[in-house]
């Protein structure tokens, strides 16, 4: 599916839109190559936000924020940021050098940037504090649940949890691991598995095969 933009390119006219994904990635490259730095705020605002998580809405936030003049100091349960950019993504599709480039961008502004801090009390935070605003950018790093019989046994767990945990240790995977589904995401943990060793991850869905974005080849 294309983005939007691409669909509404007078460009296509000519001969094809303009590959707005590539063109992005491209300049993204070349800003950590190159060392190009964001611009730090003409003037200061006087006015601090709290952020509350370090995810892609945290950090945009925080940017946007911070490109205004105002304080910005983000928090994040985890011990390191980028959300599910980080804990819902394997590193074979974003490798962590360039997560880690960007997140530092954006602490370069003067952002801060507190890690391994859980808010449990917002309000408490805000007024013990003195922030003037509050941006929630806690994430979507709960799993959908899908009814299977025996759901609760030990040896069934959501795809989520695989991706967090493959990140800090080695998820308790079987020797031979079925996924139920055929989205983004079961792939993602079936080509994780079998990076692991597991022997012949395979898919299982309910959907129509016409509607999995993609098959796993063995």
């Amino acid at each position: 599916m294309l983005p939007p933009c691409e669909g509404a390119c007078n460009r296509g006219q000519l001969d094809e839109a303009v590959g707005i994904n590539a063109v992005e990635r491209f300049l993204g490259d070349e800003a950590l190559k190159q060392g190009w730095a964001f611009a730090k705020p003409a003037a200061e605002s006087g006015k601090r936000v709290l952020v509350v998580g370090s995810g892609p809405a945290g950090l945009s936030a925080a940017y946007h924020l911070r490109r205004m003049g105002h304080g910005v100091t983000i928090v994040e349960a985890e011990t390191a940021a980028g959300g599910m950019m980080r804990y819902g993504i394997p590193r074979y599709r974003l490798p962590r050098q360039v997560l880690d480039a960007e997140v530092q961008r954006i602490v370069d502004m003067g952002v801060e940037l507190r890690l391994d801090t859980r808010v449990d009390d917002v309000l408490a935070m805000q007024a013990a504090e003195g922030f003037d605003a509050v941006f929630l950018g806690i994430g979507a790093g709960i799993a959908k649940r899908a009814y299977i019989p025996a759901g609760d046994a030990s040896h069934i767990t959501d795809a989520v949890s695989v991706l967090h945990e493959v990140e800090d240790s080695q998820p308790l995977l079987g020797r031979k691991v079925v996924i139920y589904g055929g989205g983004n995401t079961a792939i993602d943990v079936a080509r994780t598995a079998k990076r692991l060793g597991r022997r012949s991850p395979s898919s299982s869905t309910a959907a129509p095969a016409t509607k999995c974005p993609r098959t796993i080849s063995r």
